[in-house]
Parts: C-alpha cells; sequence; structure tokens
C-alpha cells in the first residue's frame, strides 16, 4: 500500500512538473518573443496616431484591430515573421507602416497593441 501511494504521488509530482513545463513553452511562444517592447498603453497611443487610418477599415488588406480572423493567419507564422514584415513592408505596408521616425521600440508597441487586440 505504501510503495502504491508513494508512485501516485511520484505520479502526481511528474505530471504537474510536465504540465507546467509546457504551460511555460507556449506561453513563450514565437509571437510574444519576437518584440522586446510591448507597451500596450504607449501602442495604444501610437495606434490612434499612426495606424488606426489603415487598421481600422482595413485599407488594401490590412488586418483590421481586433478582428481575429485577419489576425489568426499572420499571427500564425509566428512573431520573427509579423516582426519582419511590419519593420521592413509587407504587401501594400511600407516600413514602419510608413512612420520611419518611430523608434523600434515605439512601433513594436503599436504592433504588441495591435495582437493584445486580436488574441
Amino acid at each position: 500500500m505504501r510503495k502504491k501511494m508513494k508512485r501516485v504521488k511520484f505520479l502526481t509530482v511528474a505530471g504537474v512538473i510536465s504540465m507546467m513545463s509546457i504551460s511555460a513553452l507556449t506561453r513563450f511562444d514565437s509571437n510574444a518573443g519576437a518584440f522586446e517592447c510591448r507597451d500596450l498603453v504607449e501602442g495604444g497611443q501610437i495606434y490612434a496616431a499612426s495606424c488606426a487610418t489603415c487598421h481600422d477599415s482595413g485599407v488594401a488588406g490590412s488586418p483590421r484591430l481586433g478582428n481575429a480572423d485577419d489576425w489568426t493567419p499572420l499571427l500564425a507564422k509566428g512573431g520573427a515573421v509579423l516582426r519582419s514584415h511590419a519593420m521592413r513592408g509587407f504587401n501594400a505596408m511600407p516600413p514602419k507602416g510608413g512612420r520611419l521616425d518611430l523608434s523600434d521600440c515605439d512601433f513594436e508597441s503599436a504592433v504588441g497593441y495591435m495582437i493584445s487586440k486580436a488574441e
């Protein structure tokens, strides 16, 4: 009986550790890992001033703010690809959305804000 209880405890602890490891890996996903700066308050302000013109309405196929259907395929490509497209330009979007005056950190915060609204 005692041996059985030890085995149950061991398996329980092992299961908990495994689940915690899996949880940690999924939280450090490729979308969050590619962006060093994600000040969502500042990102929201930058979005309103610089990004809303296109991303509120979906001009030229841009992903609309808060529209999961628009963002899901982009997020599935991973954060490194998303960051590269945003920074260098993609399809009709120019590099940094045409706001080359923004620091990389400010621009990443705006993109992080948009991602947070799609998640």
